[in-house]
């Protein structure tokens, strides 16, 4: 059995300090079991204090051999509200709460393959109390930044396809992903398509004193309302103003190895040198 403790609550004393002073136990046990070319294992967690927290995974993996397999798993989860979301205290005005919120419940099931021709993943969740940052005022110009919770459910659909062709020294490594979020506000937004290629060259080179790798990556997203960034809570924002993305991002980067001494040298978003897009 395993035991957990989480500190939730808040109080104020007479000096205005604050602590969190009640805890969360949880009891829960793990089992894991093979058959043949299975592997099963199953995790079950839940709360015996007032405060309601639940996790419950599981999965079932066939191996047809260590690099050559397929992976069903589910998880449900349900956890308390970030401290942040729920207390917040600042010299600033608009920042500052004291709010409690509902745990939040979330649901998935994903399939997994890994063999000689592609590595894919295919997963579907259910939100249900959505936790997060909105802008209040509606401006990029003026911000009034406060936790809100989504009384709605969000479902999202994610399909990855990664594969690595080699040919001599050189190597591309390609990696796309689809997804797509149903929702009745514009609270989770992710870009619906995600590319990362990488082209590369390995050689050890000065009779074979050093091992040298170069190459160049492209990073791709489509346009989205991107969180944006507030520095006085240290976290990220839904705004639905301004989209990014849309144009490529390329790398360059240099990796050597020297015995034991390693040296990297990268330069991001080069292609801005030419290019009238910047990263956001």
């Amino acid at each position: 059995n395993q035991f957990y403790v989480i500190p939730q609550n808040i109080v104020f004393n007479e000096n205005d300090h604050y602590n969190l002073h009640n805890r969360v136990t949880s009891v829960g046990g793990q089992y894991e079991f093979d058959r043949n070319k299975w592997n099963f294992n199953i995790l079950a967690q839940n709360a015996i204090s007032n405060q309601p927290a639940s996790n419950f995974e599981a999965f079932a993996k066939y191996s047809f051999s260590n690099d050559n397999f397929v992976k069903i798993s589910a998880r449900q989860v349900s956890k308390l509200p970030d401290n942040i979301f729920v207390f917040h205290k600042s010299d600033y005005n608009n920042y500052n709460w004291n709010t409690p919120f509902k745990n939040e419940k979330i649901s998935s099931i994903k399939v997994e393959t890994k063999n000689k021709w592609v590595d894919a993943t295919i997963q579907i969740s259910n939100l249900n109390d959505h936790l997060y940052f909105y802008n209040t005022t509606q401006r990029l110009d003026s911000l009034v930044v406060k936790p809100l919770q989504y009384n709605k459910s969000i479902q999202y659909v994610s399909a990855e396809i990664a594969k690595e062709i080699k040919f001599r020294n050189w190597a591309l490594d390609n990696r796309v992903k689809f997804q797509e979020v149903q929702q009745d506000a514009k609270i989770l937004n992710l870009p619906n398509i995600v590319l990362r290629n990488t082209l590369y060259y390995t050689k050890s080179v000065f009779k074979k004193a050093m091992l040298l790798q170069t190459g160049i990556t492209a990073n791709y997203f489509s346009k989205h309302y991107a969180n944006d960034y507030i520095g006085v809570l240290g976290e990220f924002y839904v705004q639905d103003q301004k989209k990014v993305g849309g144009f490529p991002v390329l790398d360059f980067f240099v990796n050597a190895r020297v015995q034991q001494c390693r040296i990297y040298l990268k330069a991001e978003h080069f292609n801005a040198l030419f290019a009238n897009k910047v990263a956001y």
